[in-house]
């Protein structure tokens, strides 16, 4: 899955300082007009030495930026800009801009160099910028070059501290014909002194669509870079106060603190101003809307402290500053004015994610000439990679299609062990230049029609090897026929530091921690219904994905002689010689069963699939059965907080320290009374753990030798003990681990995906994390259903079983991960896609149902 790295806002504040630049021109090249210049930077520790602001415990000063300029008659504008945001961290170090940059100008009179360097706190545990102060230093000089060697010494002053703040502009600019520009965006800075303006960035505009930042208080002014056309001229936050309307809205965020990836501390994060709409003198009609919803921003603490669990809140009409809030213009979400009656999102209407003002990039799920591909993931490129075949998909914004794109390029590149894959170009990405840099263009793929267009590309032959170790990157970069590659990218590899890839497979029996070799066998009780599991791991024994599809199981008999037979049902009433399924996940469970007297044997797991990991083999004895004397609780060992997960109970014997299955059948009663200490824990005997069974007490259950129940966890607690009560066997528990899953952010129907016109069907609704965990809603969430066609009859959503009390939306209450139970009915032979309208509170991931006669 393909998800943007935050950028690194560009926010002003200095301190005073007086630090020199020189200038060597170190040599000539073959051209006398020309020369190969080094800028010799400052000592960049004496730059940050001077403390501003309050630093947190991991933070310190950094130089987050660093933009040269060098202009003069005769010579087009050179322009040099480091970002530490684009550059890979080494060893853990915090990255630090060069000792010196390159350029080869040509010699003349009257050379400007200007400088402008940021400072600004960064966590050294992540590389993201805190919520203090800013620091900005600007100088320059004019100077000839003439002579071989030149010293230009560059004072670097302090232009002043801003707070710490983002600004950004986000939506559509449209010009007097109604259109959008396509090209190059140039941001220049005006400095203090009457200086030729500097430009300080440069990204792009698609058919109008932008993403740019403004900085809180410096002007700075926005042209097209190949005819100067100006977007916006010396402009600040606030130039867009008096323009407020229903095309032009105005978001707050406050400043407020998030957890940082990987660890429990929470890291401060700046406030924000977010301008959304349509520009340009052709924007008239159109409208941008807002929620008026009350939304938790559940990534966005009001605190540092960890014991305190207060959030940001999306309050539109809120006059507290600590909410995120709309300060002026938009319209109010009523009906179906915005966004389903106003033309297509981008033409006639937008609409923000009230949930993507949690971070830094485009309130509207915009980047370049894409959309994401849900609401609110932040995810514009999805890759699936079967062991040969990668598989692409992205998303063009609509009216970009034709216009301003004609589709897109795809690059591979195999790096050489060792080397980068890091490649963070954002709007910058030298797609021009990329076979230079090594890439293969494999393909151009066009983006077909606003009615067809095509957003789908599968790569074939790719080195398994090279992209599970993340050394195959793959770049798309949107071209126009007439304009050629633009300099913007989405990138893809696989990160092998963020997710173990799996290399074997191993095999226990449940409950047993350890492996069996053939020199120390497991016992396994002759007639026991046996259960096991399967992990596929990484070589260090780390529960690991199999990166390349699934791993397809096949597990039988080696040796031994008798009646060995396997299952996939806990009671063994379905038995096969050779048991084969799908693996999608690191873990599964299946049962055996044997009937002959004792003797050693074993038991191949075996993956058949794609680029099949090496086989795993069980050792094991037959034991003559003993009278039970456990009961004995297993489980995986962690679990997600509110998802459904598998427990089983076995009886057994016990003989040194092997727990052997008990082959007895007599009924005995399961107390799960105990378990219940444990606020939170609840037990179902359906694998969706949507239907509590009622009890917790199962009384004369035949235990041939192991039930497998369900159970659910909604408590605090960061590990739960399970533990069945067969009297009058002694109990042993099981320990789990419980992960908390991330803050709700859209919502699933739990239903079947094919059902015959006129059947009245069960249906749930779950709210979920970005990566499908369920998650509970802080807030009530009502999902109102939209369908791909017009219902006919008495197709849609009922509350009954009969289908006759229509259901106008479903209702997730506050704290909770599900709606009740409700019905769906359709009366039309059909495929049909359900979706959620805007008023809904979470978006509804799209479920397609296919509906037979």
């Amino acid at each position: 899955m393909f998800k943007l790295i935050e950028r690194t806002t560009f926010r002003l504040t200095l301190f005073a300082a007086a630090l020199f630049v020189l200038v060597s021109n170190v040599s000539c090249t073959k051209k006398t007009e020309s020369s190969s210049l080094n800028i010799q930077m400052p000592n960049w520790s004496a730059v940050t030495q001077r403390k501003v602001g309050t630093l947190s415990g991991t933070e310190v000063n950094a130089v987050t930026r660093v933009m040269i300029n060098i202009s003069g008659p005769g010579m087009a504008t050179a322009v040099r800009i480091w970002d530490i945001s684009d550059v890979r961290r080494v060893d853990g170090q915090l990255p630090v801009p060069p000792a010196e940059f390159s350029f080869e100008i040509p010699r003349g009179s009257d050379r400007l160099f200007q400088a402008l360097v940021i400072v600004e706190a960064v966590d050294t545990s992540s590389s993201e910028t805190g919520g203090g102060p800013i620091t900005f230093l600007y100088g320059d000089v004019s100077k000839s070059l003439t002579q071989a060697i030149e010293s230009v010494p560059i004072a670097l002053v302090d232009q002043g501290t801003s707070s710490g703040s983002d600004g950004s502009l986000s939506g559509r600019f449209l010009t007097s014909s109604g259109s959008g520009p396509s090209g190059k965006v140039n941001m220049y800075y005006s400095p203090p002194n009457g200086r030729p303006e500097m430009i300080v960035q440069r990204t792009s505009i698609f058919s109008g669509f932008m993403h740019f930042f403004v900085p809180p208080s410096a002007q700075f002014s926005y042209r097209m870079a190949d005819s100067n056309f100006p977007l916006f001229e010396k402009i600040t936050l606030s130039s867009f106060d008096s323009l407020l309307s229903p095309k032009l809205l105005r978001l707050e965020v406050p400043a407020a603190f998030r957890s940082k990836d990987g660890s429990s501390a929470r890291e401060a994060t700046q406030a924000r101003t977010k301008i959304v709409g349509f520009f340009g003198p052709g924007a008239v009609n159109e409208i941008v809307c807002y929620n008026t919803y009350a939304v938790s921003l559940n990534n966005l603490f009001t605190t540092s402290d960890l014991g305190n669990n207060g959030v940001v809140q999306w309050s539109a009409g809120s006059s507290l500053l600590t909410d995120a809030r709309r300060i002026g213009g938009g319209q109010p979400y009523t009906g179906d004015m915005c966004p389903g009656g106003n033309g297509d999102f981008g033409v006639g209407h937008l609409f923000p994610r009230i949930l993507s003002l949690q971070n830094g990039d485009s309130p509207l799920g915009i980047y370049g000439p894409f959309q994401e591909l849900s609401p609110s993931s932040n995810n514009y490129l999805t890759a699936s990679f079967d062991g040969t075949q990668l598989s692409l998909n992205w998303k063009y914004l609509k009216p970009t299609i034709g216009d301003s794109v004609d589709g897109v390029g795809v690059f591979t590149k195999t790096l050489i062990i060792g080397e980068s894959s890091d490649l963070r170009w954002h709007d910058s990405a030298p797609c021009s230049n990329l076979t230079a840099l090594g890439f293969t263009e494999v393909t151009r793929v066009g983006s077909g029609t606003q009615a067809s267009p095509v957003e789908s590309y599968t790569i074939t032959s790719v080195n398994p090897l090279a992209y599970t170790s993340g050394r195959h990157v793959t770049a798309l970069c949107p071209y126009s026929n007439t304009k050629g590659y633009y300099d913007f990218a989405l990138t893809h590899s696989l990160n092998s530091g963020q997710q173990a890839t799996a290399t074997k497979i191993v095999v226990t029996r449940l409950g047993e921690p350890g492996v069996s070799t053939a020199g120390l066998r497991t016992k396994v009780s002759s007639g026991a219904c046996t259960p096991f599991k399967i992990q596929t791991t990484d070589d260090f024994g780390n529960p690991a994905r199999k990166m390349f599809g699934h791993a397809v199981i096949g597990v039988s008999q080696i040796g031994g002689g008798g009646a060995t037979q396997f299952s996939d049902g806990p009671s063994c009433g379905s038995l096969v010689s050779t048991l084969n399924f799908n693996m999608f996940g690191s873990e599964a469970f299946f049962f055996m069963k044997t009937d002959s007297a004792a003797t050693t044997f074993e038991v191949n797991v075996q993956d058949s699939g794609t680029a099949p990991l090496p086989q795993s083999t069980f050792y094991a004895v037959r034991a003559s059965p003993t009278p039970a004397s456990r009961a004995v609780a297993a489980a995986p060992p962690s679990i997600f907080r509110y998802e459904c997960f598998p427990f089983f109970t076995t009886k057994a014997s016990v003989d040194g320290l092997d727990r052997i299955p008990e082959g007895d059948s007599g009924a005995q009663s399961i107390d799960y009374t105990a378990s219940l200490s444990q606020a939170g824990l609840s037990f179902y005997t359906d694998s969706s753990c949507d239907a509590p069974s009622g009890a917790i007490s199962y009384p004369a259950v035949a235990l041939s030798a192991s039930v497998k129940f369900y159970a659910r966890y909604t408590g605090a607690m960061s590990s739960i003990s399970l533990a069945p009560f067969i009297s009058p066997l002694t109990t042993e528990s099981v320990s789990v681990n419980v992960i908390p899953p991330g803050p709700a952010v859209r919502t699933r129907l739990n239903i079947s995906s094919a059902i015959t016109v006129g059947d009245c069907v069960p249906v749930r609704l779950h709210s979920q994390d970005l990566q499908g965990r369920r998650s509970p809603v802080s807030v009530v969430s009502t999902t109102q259903f939209e369908y791909s066609s017009a219902p006919v009859g008495m197709s849609g959503m009922y509350s009954n079983a009969s289908c006759s009390v229509p259901l106008a939306a479903a209702t997730i209450l506050q704290n909770d991960t599900s709606s009740g139970l409700f019905y769906f009915r359709w009366d039309t032979a059909e495929t049909v896609l359900i979706t959620s309208d805007g008023a809904s509170t979470l978006p509804l991931s799209p479920v397609s149902i296919v509906v037979s006669p």
